[in-house]
């Protein structure tokens, strides 16, 4: 790693997963402050080569669940998420967020387009 790269840094939510990509780890420096809602201290221990982290991936975002944070879980087939889903709804840490739920967007879809033309 250069001695100009930062090793550690604070990481939008959104961009977690990317960053996990790229060899970063995330830390629990967060939890619990105010600061944890918008972003994750994540750091990079060396300039090796990133490992595949499809299945660390799952396992971080069980683990931030655990630790009392939210993360979102995509619940179309085929999405990766159905064993983190099925995990949260096991043990009562489910909770559905779409147009069924309160917390859903609250405008009804529109007929006659596509999603683009159509705004919901």
């Amino acid at each position: 790693m250069s001695e100009a790269a930062p090793l550690h840094k604070f990481v939008a939510h959104a961009d977690v997963e990317e960053h996990l990509r790229a060899g970063w780890m995330m830390t629990a420096a967060l939890c619990g402050t105010h600061h944890g809602v918008h972003a994750m201290h994540m750091i990079r221990l060396c300039d090796c080569p990133p490992a595949k982290v499809d299945a660390a991936l799952a396992d971080s975002r069980r683990n931030a669940v655990e630790r009392g944070l939210t993360v979102v879980a995509n619940m179309h087939k085929g999405s990766g998420d159905a064993e983190l889903i099925a995990w949260a709804k096991a043990n009562g840490l489910f909770v559905l967020i779409d147009r069924r739920s309160p917390w859903g967007n609250p405008f009804k879809e529109r007929r006659g387009g596509t999603r683009a033309e159509v705004p919901g």
